[in-house]
């Protein structure tokens, strides 16, 4: 293989390994806001540490709500170290070793959208202070992702109807 075509593969890789990651991350994200959710509708109780004492479920929905957030910083860190390789690997398509259909084909259909969002900051209770706005990067969902992420939201709309049931 030409050198060219080696740096290719390496940012290649690199780029599935983190697209990986932020998909695992969303998915553990979206259990930790179901088992939120159920834990907040009364459904089940939080687990308490062995050895510690807790006076009412609030401090365990606080953990779990804490949990959420370190998730969330992850995911968006994630997207970020992805977006400064797609550049890296851009700036490497526009050099003299570059080649003009990969960079059209395959990497600027990677490359994100910049976004502003807002995220709601929480206080013990769960009630919302304020807002708090950040930038984040949207990517181009592959189908597979889409049905992924399908999946979890149908067994979360089961799982509540079924609750709704009892």
């Amino acid at each position: 293989l030409q050198l060219s075509e080696r740096v290719r593969n390496v940012y290649r890789s690199a780029d599935d390994a983190l697209k990986e990651s932020v998909v695992s991350m969303n998915a553990q994200m979206k259990m930790v806001t179901a088992t939120q959710e159920t834990a907040s509708n009364g459904l089940i109780t939080m687990p308490t540490p062995v050895g510690s004492v807790v006076e009412s479920q609030e401090p365990a929905m606080g953990a779990t709500a804490g949990a959420a957030a370190d998730k969330d910083d992850k995911v968006l860190n994630l997207k970020k170290d992805r977006a400064k390789l797609l550049q890296a690997w851009l700036q490497f398509e526009r050099s003299e070793l570059g080649d003009e259909e990969i960079l059209k084909t395959e990497l600027e259909p990677k490359l994100p959208k910049l976004i502003s969002r807002k995220r709601p900051i929480l206080n013990r209770e769960g009630n919302v202070v304020r807002y708090e706005e950040y930038q984040d990067y949207e990517f181009e969902t592959l189908p597979a992702e889409q049905s992924a992420v399908k999946l979890l939201d149908i067994a979360q709309m089961w799982k509540r109807a079924r609750h709704q049931e009892t």
